[in-house]
């Protein structure tokens, strides 16, 4: 389907009980803070290290469909260190594949990586032009990235990507995902420690291909504000999320199961999401809840051309109206599960 949002950022996992010391993460910007378009435009030229990597199928399905299209990137992994980077790309795709509901869809996948080397391995560091895309991890929760050497990499082996997979060599994280529908490519980013967890993967992509959200508290201080109030809202949360609300009845999912729980997003308040146990509320946990897998099966229903669903609208406003401070975007949102929205 197509979905134009309000950006969202996920993150997800627990920080380790230790971690070495990191930079400041004042020091960890996503890019050099110059507007995109006054950056010169990256080329094999002036960035031969991002192209013309070894390009390997990891998993190709059968399906006559177009394929959903999965791209690894290794960032922080020296030449050396490239069998390491192959076996933790090994052991995300089994963890995924052989286990439910992407066994019952494995068919409608192509996983793909490119075996790309880094000079150095060192993400702790404030000198980040020794990695392919110049990473800084600052626990609990940060991994900052170049983004645009990202698509530029992305573009030059899989442009057809549904999703990035880049995988940082660090432990001191579990991961971070973006939500798809959002104005950019969606990229998850995964520790290498993450690659032992067989359901870190599929979590992240309920983020990343399937607009789910976190199930959990934790991450956020104080209760979750809606940037759009009720009253002016036609979808469900705040940016057609299936399984938060922020109505304590549970009626969103009503026809699928009966009540709420508080917690979601990363809030002990002011979301709700449905009751039970789900992986989008542990990566650990085996299944998703059925307002989740309603969700994935939709997506596959709607590559046949098959989904009955009524379409979802909304808004979106970039601040809290009640608190609104210079430029507010107001974003329009719709989306048509068999893809003819905009």
């Amino acid at each position: 389907g197509v979905l134009v949002s309000v950006l969202l950022y996920v993150a997800c996992g627990e920080p380790p009980d230790t971690a070495p010391l990191e930079p400041d993460p004042s020091e960890c910007t996503a890019d050099s803070g110059i507007p995109t378009g006054l950056l010169p435009e990256l080329s094999c030229a002036s960035a031969p290290e991002l192209c013309g990597g070894p390009l390997h199928v990891v998993h190709e399905g059968s399906w006559v469909g177009p394929l959903l299209d999965v791209l690894f990137l290794p960032e922080g992994y020296t030449e050396r260190e490239m069998p390491l980077w192959r076996s933790h790309v090994d052991s995300l795709s089994r963890g995924l594949l052989d286990n439910e509901p992407f066994r019952t869809y494995r068919e409608r996948f192509r996983l793909q990586r490119v075996d790309l080397a880094s000079n150095g391995n060192d993400l702790r560091n404030a000198t980040r032009t020794d990695t392919l895309f110049h990473g800084c991890v600052y626990p609990p929760l940060g991994l900052a990235l170049n983004s645009r050497r990202i698509e530029f990499a992305t573009k030059q082996h899989v442009p057809s990507a549904a999703v990035v997979v880049l995988i940082a060599n660090s432990s001191l994280w579990r991961g971070t995902a973006d939500f798809a529908g959002d104005t950019h490519r969606p990229v998850i980013r995964l520790s290498n420690s993450a690659s032992l967890a067989s359901g870190v993967l599929g979590h992240e992509l309920g983020h990343s291909l399937f607009r789910l959200g976190d199930e959990y508290a934790g991450i956020h201080s104080g209760c979750f504000e809606p940037a759009v109030p009720a009253a002016y809202m036609t979808g469900s949360f705040a940016t057609g999320v299936a399984n938060l609300s922020t109505d304590s009845s549970g009626a969103q999912w009503s026809d699928l199961t009966a009540g709420a729980e508080l917690n979601g997003n990363g809030y002990a308040c002011g979301v709700y999401n449905p009751p039970g146990a789900c992986r989008m509320e542990s990566p650990n946990t085996g299944a998703f809840c059925a307002v989740c897998q309603r969700e994935i099966d939709s997506l596959f229903a709607a590559q046949e051309g098959r989904s009955d669903r009524r379409p979802v609208c909304d808004i979106g406003l970039s601040q809290v109206p009640s608190r609104v401070r210079g430029s507010l975007l107001i974003r329009g949102m719709f989306r048509d599960w068999n893809g003819l929205g905009s």
